[in-house]
């Protein structure tokens, strides 16, 4: 008697099919981790030019605004990349990195930006009589583009650099006025010291990170699933605490 013996052979664009869906699921979470880059980047525009302000605040208050503002830009990227979860904790990371550096660079250069006006007002106070034919608005110009030429001269770099060498190492200017003015010299000084100013800086930057990743890092976890309790009701799996 003879008998039928079937074997199974695998189809073989199976393996062809898996790879084709793993590529095609990397490349969409290669998109969307884009996305959510790009959506803490468009909370963190708004919030650079907040930051530029807060940074010199009284006080040294503006190191809690960069906590503040770092949760908000952490949960714009967590909320697009949370259909990913959970992904691998060097990801976040990276994505969390992505932000946070290009906002807090854009914060110092907004700083550095504000600096010029900002001097020509304070000298525009010293000063008791201006330069004949020279209006307020001209003698505050001229003051901030004479504090950056000097800036530049007297520290290495230029731009944001040399701001950040002179914040370090100085904070103070002195300025020789437009001809015609009265008094014919007067000093600029921030109102942060060097090391007030550098330990700002470094407490700002370590906060608004820490704001971003507390917010990232929980994409390292899956997500809570519904679970039944005693009653039969649904309920989450990270419920809320039991007074």
């Amino acid at each position: 008697m003879t008998t039928n013996q079937e074997t199974h052979q695998p189809e073989p664009h199976s393996a062809f099919a898996e790879a084709d869906a793993t590529s095609s699921a990397t490349a969409g979470d290669g998109g969307r981790w884009l996305r959510a880059v790009g959506a803490g980047l468009l909370v963190g525009v708004p919030v650079s030019v907040l930051l530029s302000f807060a940074g010199l605040l009284p006080f040294y208050l503006g190191p809690f605004f960069f906590l503040l503002f770092g949760l908000a830009v952490g949960a714009g990227v967590f909320r697009v990349a949370r259909p990913m979860r959970p992904v691998w904790r060097v990801s976040a990371c990276a994505a969390a990195a992505a932000v946070i550096f290009p906002i807090f660079l854009a914060s110092l250069l907004l700083e550095n930006a504000q600096l010029g006006p900002h001097a020509g007002k304070m000298v525009a106070k010293q000063v008791r009589e201006l330069p004949a034919g020279m209006s307020p608005r001209q003698f505050r110009r001229t003051v901030g583009d004479r504090l950056r030429e000097q800036i530049a001269a007297e520290n290495p770099g230029s731009g944001l650099l040399a701001y950040m060498c002179w914040a370090a190492t100085s904070g103070r200017c002195e300025l020789e006025l437009p001809a015609g003015a009265h008094p014919a010299s007067a000093v600029y000084t921030m109102s942060q010291s060097p090391v007030g100013w550098t330990l700002r800086v470094i407490v700002s930057l370590i906060l608004l990170a820490g704001g971003v990743l507390s917010q990232v890092l929980p994409l390292g976890k899956p997500e809570p699933r519904p679970k039944e309790n005693d009653s039969g009701a649904l309920e989450c799996a990270q419920s809320r605490p039991h007074p």
